[in-house]
């Protein structure tokens, strides 16, 4: 489970990508915090990892955290840390969200011990 809903964003003994939070780097890893991060995302997100969406003038979008800024470009990274600069000029509107870029519903279509057992393996590599 862990490979195929988190991996692409979070990174734990050295699997993984660092786009959301290196797991190893929560301070509180109760069950209870960990459910709730996984069943409401947006509840408390660092700045660092809001969402930002951009639409360029050639009618592209593209969505993810804004990492480097110059006056010319802006670098948005995505899922599996993928980086995509985008040149000032070409871009129509850049919009900063409240979000994560981690995705709500990420539960829908899980078992209550699909969640019990993902939780269980995240503790148990960040200990």
């Amino acid at each position: 489970l862990f490979s195929k809903l988190c991996m692409s964003c979070h990174k734990i003994n050295n699997e993984g990508h660092e786009v959301g939070p290196n797991l190893a780097s929560i301070t509180n890893n109760s069950s209870e915090s960990l459910l709730v991060s996984i069943l409401d995302p947006n509840a408390s997100v660092e700045a660092k990892y809001l969402s930002y969406q951009v639409s360029t003038d050639n009618g592209l979008s593209r969505n993810g955290m804004l990492t480097t800024e110059t006056g010319s470009s802006i670098t948005l990274l995505s899922a599996e840390g993928k980086r995509e600069t985008i040149l000032r000029n070409e871009i129509d509107q850049l919009q900063g969200s409240t979000k994560s870029l981690m995705p709500d519903g990420l539960e829908r279509d899980l078992e209550p011990q699909d969640l019990a057992d993902l939780i269980q393996f995240v503790r148990n590599g960040i200990r």
